[in-house]
């Protein structure tokens, strides 16, 4: 009786949850995707505009091999008509089956180990309501963060699933399917690589050993993530080269677990880009702080599965699970932050599983029936607020970009998205050329900045200050630009041939918008300038021809006071890290 009581009390709580988890993620349905790499990703990937479907199979996509992933998000792009309203119901049917299968798993390990039924809620309403869950769940590319923890689960539940009595196996059966799933995991996102450690772990902790079946079969899961590795190393290049030495790199180890680990129990402050770089990170005047309050908690719980419960291991499979973006390899988005909300995401339900572990030390049973389900609500309550008000900063570009400016203000990225929001949202011209300052002082002769800053001082109408950046085209390698960044490129010398035809420059003008079409003659507007332009002369009586004169060249065209029609492409924005073509590792 008291058992069916309890399958009904947790089916409940449960059922509240995803219902509020639906009710936080809901309202994002029909927010628009941000330039936070969603148009990198997806909007605007080669593959999907040019309706290729093999692609991404034979070759990495901005620093990921991620070809699963790819090939849900073209049939949603194609499904939806490009629009965003699927991938974010994808995001949420993924987040409230992740939050299913992780219930499950924590109940599975609840019986076992005879655990107080109202811990499982508790775990579960910290992986399924914690704030830090909104970075991926919110974020279209935080589809991939979902789609990988989906199969991961699912390959853990496959493994250990039936996995009630202590001494039980694993029949060869579903060791295949679990591997499916693995493999599958990790072409969603490589970061999933360390999963056959985390199974030993598991293993371990759950019978006390490691058998020789389980280290066999792990070894031939090893084989392929050091595959997936090594192909994720050769995609991301020298971006995700740094100059750190060992003792340093360890360093920004713990303070990236210190960060996670404070962030999981405070939540506060939460942005989508803390700028913490591994060489902000060694500059913070609190980094040995942070060092030392991750190797205390590490040391801490190793000493106590060490004299007390092996179950406390828990915590150094949350270390594990984090490993792939805990600086301790390098990865491309580094140079943005080491620390994101969203590489927390699946090793959250280790952390869940630990939290299931230190309360049920608590004697529950001693108090009275409703105290622990008050509590409970009372966490519930907490978790849906905080995420709840954390899902406000992803509901556009302009909300999005102000709050990440409040906790990072210095960040090359922010300042980049802040440039766009103010020049092209807000219309506050001199604001906008304020952060492409502040983004060119960050990185210097960057060619998105350049390309922003161009974009604010042609609305502005300073036409002199556009041309001026003719300038810094000499400083700059084009041929790696044309390759790596093209649309920023062909924006910045769209932005200068306007500027010149504004002038009455003409023939210079439309040598720089034939330029801007030849470097990215898919962008509808740099076709449509040029024929603006085309006519523009012709009506002076010039039969202009993309050949006519080098640009660059001082000629005047003729006289003419007609301006060109602002016709101006959005710039293409980064995965993850902010605005550009820069490719990340996830």
């Amino acid at each position: 009786m008291n058992s069916q009581k309890n399958i009904k009390s947790q089916t409940l709580w449960f059922a509240l949850i995803i219902l509020i988890a639906s009710v936080i993620y809901g309202f994002l349905i029909t927010a628009q995707p941000l330039t936070w790499g969603d148009d990198s990703n997806i909007f605007n990937n080669p593959h999907f505009l040019n309706n290729e479907w093999v692609t991404f199979w034979k070759e990495p996509y901005l620093g990921l091999y991620i070809p699963v992933t790819n090939l849900v998000w073209e049939s949603l792009y194609h499904l939806g008509s490009a629009e965003a309203w699927p991938y974010r119901i994808l995001n949420l049917l993924l987040h409230l089956l992740n939050s299913a299968m992780v219930f499950l798993l924590l109940r599975g390990l609840a019986r076992r180990w005879s655990f107080h039924p109202v811990t499982v809620m508790f775990a579960t309403a910290l992986f399924a309501l914690h704030p830090l869950q909104v970075h991926a769940v919110a974020w279209l590319s935080g589809g991939r963060d979902l789609l990988s923890a989906f199969f991961a689960l699912a390959a853990t539940g496959v493994y250990f699933g039936r996995r009630q009595q202590p001494g039980g196996s694993t029949s060869h059966s579903r060791f295949a399917l679990a591997t499916a799933l693995f493999l599958t995991s990790m072409l969603c996102k490589p970061a999933i690589a360390v999963l056959p450690l985390i199974f030993l772990g598991l293993e371990a902790i759950l019978e006390g050993r490691i058998g020789v079946i389980l280290a066999l079969r792990m070894g031939l899961w090893t084989f392929f993530a050091a595959a997936v590795a090594w192909l994720t190393k050769m995609a991301q290049g020298p971006l995700a080269d740094t100059e750190l030495s060992f003792g340093n790199r360890l360093l920004v180890v713990l303070d990236t677990y210190s960060f996670y680990l404070q962030k999981f129990v405070t939540a506060y402050p939460l942005t989508a880009n803390y700028a913490r770089t591994p060489e902000a990170a060694l500059a913070d005047g609190t980094v040995m702080a942070s060092v030392f309050m991750a190797f205390a908690i590490l040391a801490g719980f190793g000493f106590l599965s060490w004299r007390t419960d092996r179950r406390y291991l828990l915590i150094l499979l949350w270390f594990v699970a984090l490993l792939p973006v805990s600086g301790l390899f390098s990865f491309a988005y580094q140079n943005v932050s080491t620390v994101s909300d969203h590489y927390n995401y699946l090793p959250m339900a280790l952390l869940a599983a630990l939290t299931l572990f230190v309360l049920s030390r608590i004697e529950w049973q001693k108090a009275p029936r409703p105290v622990p389900h008050a509590i409970l609500g009372v966490l519930i309550v907490a978790l849906s607020l905080l995420s709840w008000n954390r899902a406000q900063a992803w509901t556009s570009d302009a909300v999005f970009f102000t709050d990440m400016s409040k906790t990072s203000p210095d960040s090359y990225s922010t300042a980049l998205g802040m440039s766009i929001v103010m020049c092209e949202d807000e219309q506050q011209f001199e604001e906008g050329i304020k952060w492409t300052e502040i983004a060119l002082k960050a990185k210097p002769l960057d060619i998105l900045a350049l390309a922003n800053q161009a974009f604010c001082f042609l609305h502005a109408k300073n036409y002199f200050r556009v041309i001026e950046l003719e300038y810094y085209l000499g400083q700059l390698d084009i041929d790696t630009i044309e390759q790596t960044q093209p649309t920023a490129y062909s924006s910045l010398l769209a932005s200068i041939g306007t500027a010149y035809i504004e002038q009455q420059e003409y023939d210079d003008g439309f040598q720089f918008l034939c330029e801007a079409y030849r470097v990215k003659p898919t962008e509808p507007n740099h076709a449509a300038n040029l024929q603006i332009a085309k006519d523009l002369l012709k009506s002076k009586g010039i039969e202009p021809t993309c050949e006519q004169v080098t640009p660059g060249e001082d000629e005047d065209g003729g006289a003419g006071s007609e301006p060109i029609q602002d016709i101006w492409p959005q710039f293409e924005q980064g995965p993850d890290g902010g605005p550009g073509d820069e490719p990340e590792q996830d």
